[in-house]
């Protein structure tokens, strides 16, 4: 009797999903899906380089753009007051609004030399606010340690753009 995947007064639910011809079509479908996640994995592997590649040149650009400062005669006070955690996680909003997703490292990176550069924060204890800040729901940590925001943040940010939205066509 040839099975087609239907269900017969004699076969139980567990038979026609054990079926030869479904698990066929499994191994098929599987075949497809190899290549395209080797090809995606390739994609990502290639992005981290670029990325990687573009962080000191990113930093040269900074430091071109910013004029020179005399020497001061005076002995400089230390930097500011030190890093909290409130100060990280609008850091990491921040640079994962312009980047999207990035990995955790890279994050915190970027997010140290924001804090330090742009914001004169001392960043005393910066490690333990960092891990403490991807703790919370802002944040999803996904495949490989690649950090997003969380659906939720996302869902704020586009009810704000909508109402900001209306109101200007309102006006």
């Amino acid at each position: 009797m040839k099975q087609t995947g239907k269900k017969s007064s004699g076969q139980t639910a567990r038979e026609v999903h054990d079926s030869p011809v479904l698990e066929a079509a499994r191994q098929a479908i599987e075949r497809l899906r190899m290549p395209v996640r080797e090809k995606l994995e390739q994609i990502a592997a290639k992005v981290d380089g670029l990325r990687t590649q573009e962080l000191p040149l990113e930093a040269a650009i900074k430091a071109l753009k910013t004029p020179a400062k005399e020497p001061s005669k005076k002995r400089q006070k230390p930097s500011g007051s030190n890093v909290k955690q409130k100060d990280v996680i609008e850091a990491c909003v921040k640079v994962l609004k312009e980047e999207h997703a990035l990995k955790g490292a890279e994050l915190e990176q970027k997010v140290r030399l924001y804090l330090k550069k742009d914001r004169g924060l001392s960043l005393l204890g910066y490690a333990m606010r960092f891990k403490e800040a991807m703790k919370t729901d802002v944040f999803a940590i996904i495949e490989d340690g690649v950090v997003v925001l969380s659906e939720s943040v996302a869902v704020e940010e586009n009810a704000a753009v909508a109402a900001s939205a209306s109101a200007t066509v309102a006006n």
